[in-house]
C-alpha cells in the first residue's frame, strides 16, 4: 500500500467534462492502491474536472461564446499541471476520446476548434482533437495510446491529423479492430494506436484483428503476424499499409500505371438532397410516350415527359458483378448540355417543353426550397444543391459499389444509367471513364478490375468492415495497377484482345442468366458453369500479363478463398 499510493499520487492525473466520471475514477484509483482501511488521500489535485479541448481567458473565449463562455468548463493544463508542463509535460498520455462530428457540435464550438486545432479539418470528428491534444501534452519521446475510431486512417478528414503524427511523432503499433464490434453500442471501426513523440525511421507495426478472432476485448496481440510499413504509410493514402518487403506488390508495380492516371474521372454518384422527389417509381408507360410515376414524398402517381427522368442504381443492390440488377427507380435530373457543360434548364424551357414535368415540380416547390435550411429559395429552386459530376453519368463508365464483398464492377455501354452517391440507401457507388488516349478498352480494364488479382491488391490497402465487405471506394480504386499493353507486341496484344472478350461474354452470360426468369434448372446450371469457366479463364490470364509465380497465384487465390 505505501509503495502504491505515491505512485498513484505523483504519477497518475487525469480530465474530464463529467463530474460524475471524475468521482468514480478517484474511487476506483484508490480502491486499487488501498491494502486496508487507511484514511484516504484526497485526488482532487489528480483527477480534475474540465473540457480538455477548451482553454483561454474571458477575453479569448467570450468571443466564441459569449456569456456561456464560463459553462465551458474550460481547463487550461499549463495552470492546473504548472509542473509537469513546466518540465516538458506528461511522459504517457492514454485514453478512450468521444466520437461526435462536427454536426453534431453547438456552432460556437465548431468555430472554436477550427481556430484552435490544426486537426480541425473538413467534416471532422472529435476525437482527431484528442489525439492532437494529447500529442501537445506529450514531453519529447513521451508516448501517446488511444482506443479511437480508425477512420481518421482513411477519410479525408483525417488528412491533417496524419499529417501531424508523421511530422512530430512515430508511429509505433496500430491494432486495427475494424472487424470487431468492440463497443456494443457503436460501430466505431476502432484501432489501438501506440506514437511515440519523436520522428525516426523504424519501421511501424500494422496488426489486424481478424472477425474470426474469439473476443473482440480480450485477444493476444501477438498471435498475429504483423505487417513492418514505413513511417510514410501514414501519409500515402493507401491503408491498411503494405509491407516493406512485399515482393508482389513491387511486382504489380512494374509496367503498370494506376488507374486514377488510366481514368478521366473516377467519380461518386449523385447526392440530390431530396432524394424523395427526385427520386421515383416509374409505373408503366403511357400510349403518347410519356411515363407514369410515384412520388415517395407524398404518394401520388404523375405522368411526366421522359426524357429528364433515367435509369437509377443504388449501389450494392443494383450494380453486380458483370450485371445491372432490374430497377424501376429513375431520377430527374433538370440539366443539359451546353457547348460542353451542364446548365441547369431555365423555367421557360421546362414550362414550355415540359409541362407535366414543371407540374410535378411545382407540387413539390415548397419542400425543395427549403432545403438546407431555406437555402434554395430562389429561381433556381429546382436544382441539386451540390451538382458534381454532371457531365459524366451520361457517358461509357464501369461502375462498382461503394462497398462490397468482392470485386463488383460492370460496365454501362451506353451511359444510360445514373447512380447514387453515399447515403444512397442501398449504398452509393463509383463510376470510372477512360482517357482515350490510355488506349486500353473499357472491357479489358472490367476484366482486370474483377479478377482475382487486383481485388487481392485492393484487399491489401482497403479496411474491412464486419461481415466480410470491403470499401471499394476512389481512395482504394485510384491506386489499381492497370496493366500497360504495347499494342506493337503480338503477344501483349493478343492477350489484351483475349481478356477483352471473355470479358464481353461475361457481361452476355449474365445477361442470359439474369433475363431469362423461364430459364429451367439445367439450362442456368449451364450458364453458371459457363461463367465460372470464363471467370477462372480471365483470371488465368491476368496471372500471366502480371508475371505471376505458381506460389504467387496459390497465395491469392488462398487469401480470396479461390
Amino acid at each position: 500500500q505505501w509503495d502504491r499510493l505515491p505512485v498513484l499520487t505523483g504519477n497518475i492525473f487525469g480530465v474530464d467534462l463529467d463530474q460524475q466520471a471524475v468521482e468514480v475514477a478517484r474511487l476506483n484509483l484508490l480502491l486499487r492502491s488501498l491494502a486496508r482501511r487507511e484514511t484516504l488521500p484526497s485526488l482532487a489535485d489528480n483527477i480534475r474536472r474540465g473540457n480538455s479541448l477548451i482553454s483561454g481567458s474571458e477575453a479569448e473565449l467570450r468571443p466564441y461564446f459569449g456569456d456561456a463562455w464560463r459553462d465551458k468548463r474550460q481547463f487550461d493544463w499549463q495552470q492546473e499541471f504548472k509542473d509537469i508542463m513546466a518540465g516538458g509535460g506528461f511522459d504517457v498520455v492514454i485514453g478512450h476520446p468521444p466520437y461526435v462530428r462536427i454536426q453534431s457540435l453547438p456552432r460556437d464550438e465548431a468555430d472554436y476548434f477550427r481556430d484552435k486545432f490544426e486537426t480541425a479539418f473538413g467534416s471532422f470528428d472529435i476525437y482527431v482533437l484528442f489525439v492532437e491534444q494529447g500529442i501537445k501534452l506529450l514531453k519529447p519521446g513521451g508516448r501517446l495510446g488511444f482506443i479511437c475510431s480508425g477512420k481518421f486512417l482513411k477519410a479525408e478528414y483525417g488528412k491533417k491529423l496524419r499529417q501531424l503524427i508523421k511530422e512530430l511523432c512515430t508511429v509505433e503499433s496500430i491494432v486495427d479492430l475494424s472487424s470487431q464490434q468492440v463497443f456494443a453500442e457503436a460501430t466505431t471501426y476502432p484501432v489501438m494506436v501506440v506514437v511515440r513523440k519523436q520522428q525516426s525511421d523504424e519501421p511501424m507495426r500494422y496488426v489486424l484483428v481478424p472477425e474470426s478472432a474469439e473476443s473482440a476485448t480480450a485477444f493476444n496481440v501477438d498471435e498475429y503476424q504483423p505487417i513492418l510499413a514505413p513511417q510514410e504509410a501514414i501519409v500515402n493514402g493507401m491503408w491498411p499499409p503494405r509491407a516493406t518487403d512485399d515482393r508482389l506488390a513491387a511486382k504489380l508495380s512494374r509496367n503498370t500505371s494506376p488507374l486514377g492516371e488510366v481514368s478521366e474521372k473516377v467519380f461518386q454518384g449523385l447526392v440530390t438532397s431530396a432524394d424523395k422527389i427526385y427520386i421515383v417509381e416509374e409505373r408503366g408507360r403511357t400510349s403518347n410516350g410519356n411515363i407514369t410515376i410515384r412520388c415517395p414524398a407524398n404518394g401520388k402517381t404523375y405522368e411526366v415527359e421522359p426524357d429528364l427522368f433515367h435509369p437509377l442504381l443504388k449501389g450494392a443492390l443494383h450494380i453486380r458483378r458483370y450485371y445491372f440488377d432490374h430497377t424501376n427507380l429513375l431520377v430527374f435530373f433538370p440539366y443539359h448540355e451546353q457547348s460542353g457543360v451542364y446548365e441547369l434548364i431555365p423555367q421557360s424551357l421546362l414550362e414550355q417543353q415540359r409541362p407535366l414535368t414543371w407540374q410535378y415540380l411545382t407540387d413539390s416547390r415548397n419542400v425543395l426550397e427549403e432545403r438546407e435550411g431555406g437555402k434554395m429559395r430562389h429561381e433556381r429552386w429546382y436544382a441539386y444543391v451540390y451538382p458534381k459530376n454532371l457531365q459524366s453519368f451520361a457517358k461509357p463508365k464501369l461502375l462498382t459499389p461503394s462497398i462490397a464483398k468482392r470485386a463488383s464492377f460492370s460496365y454501362d455501354a451506353d451511359g444510360e444509367y445514373y447512380f447514387m452517391g453515399s447515403g444512397g440507401g442501398g449504398g452509393g457507388g463509383y463510376g470510372i471513364t477512360l482517357k482515350p488516349e490510355a488506349k486500353v478498352t473499357p472491357v479489358f480494364v472490367l476484366g482486370l478490375l474483377n479478377s482475382k488479382l487486383l481485388d487481392y491488391y485492393l484487399h491489401q490497402i482497403s479496411s474491412p468492415f464486419r461481415g466480410g465487405y470491403r470499401a471499394y471506394n476512389r481512395q482504394y480504386l485510384d491506386p489499381l495497377p492497370i496493366r500497360r499493353i504495347d499494342f506493337n507486341n503480338a503477344v501483349e496484344k493478343v492477350a489484351h484482345e483475349r481478356v477483352a472478350a471473355l470479358a464481353e461474354r461475361m457481361l452476355e452470360l449474365h445477361k442470359q442468366l439474369h433475363a431469362l426468369s423461364e430459364l429451367e434448372g439445367e439450362q442456368k446450371h449451364q450458364l453458371q458453369r459457363e461463367i465460372e469457366r470464363t471467370d477462372a479463364e480471365i483470371d488465368g490470364l491476368v496471372y500471366d500479363l502480371y508475371g505471376l509465380t505458381e506460389e504467387e497465384r496459390q497465395m491469392v487465390e488462398a487469401e480470396l478463398g479461390g
